[in-house]
């Protein structure tokens, strides 16, 4: 039985594959390239995802840990690298503890992105871009809250 969510996603695949198996396809020939032929890391395991594989390219190459987990990764760097670009949120609303989890995790999967064979290029990058934006985050915090209260201490003072 293929109920209606999974009629969409299949009609979904088979849209977009023409347009981004190309893009994928040139991703694993350049910096995916030494990662082929690494069989394991398939995130949707079963019959209907396995005969979905057999029928759609693109779906068999995302649905590999080795290309999904960055790139997911992906968002939770580069929202906020664009936050401290643009300055939305104001400095004043940036949470310190998130930002500083969040580079800590960079750090610890940076660090084995290293470690693990073959190595894992895609994620030692996004998580170096990880303790950017979000160390990046943090000092911005630090250097507010500091100003703010060098600025209570002279009001205080005078």
């Amino acid at each position: 039985y293929m109920g209606p969510f999974n009629r969409i996603i299949e009609q979904f695949y088979n849209i977009e594959s023409s347009k981004m198996l190309g893009f994928i396809t040139k991703l694993e020939q350049g910096a995916f390239k030494k990662y082929l032929g690494v069989e394991g890391g398939v995130l949707l395991r079963g019959k209907y995802f396995q005969e979905l594989s057999e029928r759609n390219a693109l779906f068999k190459k995302c649905n590999n840990a080795l290309f999904a987990a960055p790139a997911f990764k992906w968002g939770l760097a580069i929202v906020p690298l664009w936050h401290a670009i643009s300055g939305i949120p104001p400095v004043e609303h940036i949470d310190l503890g998130t930002a500083a989890a969040l580079t800590s995790t960079g750090v610890v999967w940076a660090y084995y992105g290293t470690l693990v064979k073959p190595r894992a290029d895609a994620l030692i990058f996004v998580s170096i871009a990880l303790v950017g934006a979000n160390g990046w985050n943090c000092v911005r915090r630090l250097r507010h809250d500091q100003a703010k209260q060098a600025s209570q201490a002279k009001a205080q003072s005078a």
